[in-house]
C-alpha cells in the first residue's frame, strides 16, 4: 500500500541520500543477519529507530524499533521480515516536501 509522508522542504536535498543510504544499510544488516551478526542488525535498526524520525520518516523509525527488538531476541525469522517491510516501505512511499 502507498503511503504519502510530509516532510520539511529544508532538507529536501538530503533525502535522496538517506533513502540511498538506508537501502544500503538495510542490505549489509540482511547479509550480517544471515552469518549470525545480530549485533551488527540491531546496531542498524538503532540507527534506523533514530534517522527515520529526524528525517521525518516515522514509520521507517517504528518498524527500525521493532527490528531492534528481534535483533535483541536474536529472532532472525522476525528481523527478517522487518526487514522486508522497511524495503517495502521505501518502494511505496511519496515524499511531500513542504
Amino acid at each position: 500500500m502507498r503511503e504519502t509522508i510530509c516532510i520539511n522542504k529544508e532538507i529536501k536535498k538530503l533525502v535522496p541520500e538517506f533513502i540511498r543510504i538506508v537501502r544500503h544499510d538495510v542490505q549489509r544488516a540482511k547479509d550480517s543477519l544471515n552469518k549470525g551478526d545480530f549485533q551488527t542488525v540491531g546496531i542498524v535498526a538503532h540507527r534506523l529507530q533514530g534517522d527515520g524520525a529526524s528525517y521525518g520518516f516515522n514509520r521507517l523509525s517504528d518498524l527500525g524499533a521493532a527490528l531492534k527488538k528481534a535483533a535483541q531476541a536474536r529472532d532472525q525469522t522476525t528481523a527478517l521480515k522487518y526487514f522486508n517491510y522497511i524495503e517495502d516501505y521505501f518502494d511505496n512511499v511519496d515524499v511531500i516536501f513542504e
